[in-house]
């Protein structure tokens, strides 16, 4: 079975479960995406109308082994992401905003980290990364640090509409895979 040019499985029965279980798996991150893109452009618009707490627990679930297992096989990578943006997708970010060591990123609805962190880890800038709850810009720190970037990178509370960043102090932007 091929989706994307990616095989998924080939012709061996073995190789059933394995793909039930990357259909399950990819259908509860369908539906967490869904519900999440709804709740960031509802946080982006208006002060926290539907609650932290609620998208703190998408954000918790989105660290589940096989969601992990899903992201990998369908974007290859494993930042717990809420979104659709693939590796090459994130490539191609970096390319077209030329990063570089020395620039500033602003990763706007960042959630746990994805692409702002990769980015910062695969062209050496630094990161800031911006999300309305608190629990997805855990996850991103918590990334940071494993992968060796907290003395590049900040997280910040904040939504779309009242960014705490001076114009003219980042050196490029990011809004990957958010609704508003």
């Amino acid at each position: 079975m091929q989706s994307a040019d990616l095989v998924l499985v080939k012709s061996n029965p073995l190789d059933v479960p394995r793909i039930v279980k990357l259909s399950a798996a990819s259908y509860r991150k369908q539906l967490h995406n869904i519900w999440w893109g709804a709740g960031c452009k509802t946080c982006l618009v208006a002060p926290d109308p539907i609650g932290s707490e609620t998208l703190g627990k998408r954000y918790a679930a989105s660290g589940d082994a096989a969601l992990i297992t899903a992201e990998l096989e369908a974007l290859g990578s494993d930042y717990q992401a809420n979104g659709y943006t693939t590796i090459a997708q994130a490539d191609e970010l970096g390319h077209l905003l030329s990063l570089s060591k020395g620039q500033i990123l602003l990763d706007i609805g960042s959630g746990c980290g994805w692409p702002g962190l990769y980015l910062a880890a695969r062209h050496g800038c630094a990161v800031v990364s911006v999300d309305p709850v608190d629990e997805g810009l855990d996850v991103a720190r918590r990334r940071a640090i494993a992968d060796k970037l907290a003395e590049r990178s900040l997280t910040i509370r904040a939504d779309g509409a009242a960014l705490p960043i001076r114009p003219g102090s980042v050196d490029a932007i990011v809004h990957s895979d958010v609704l508003c």
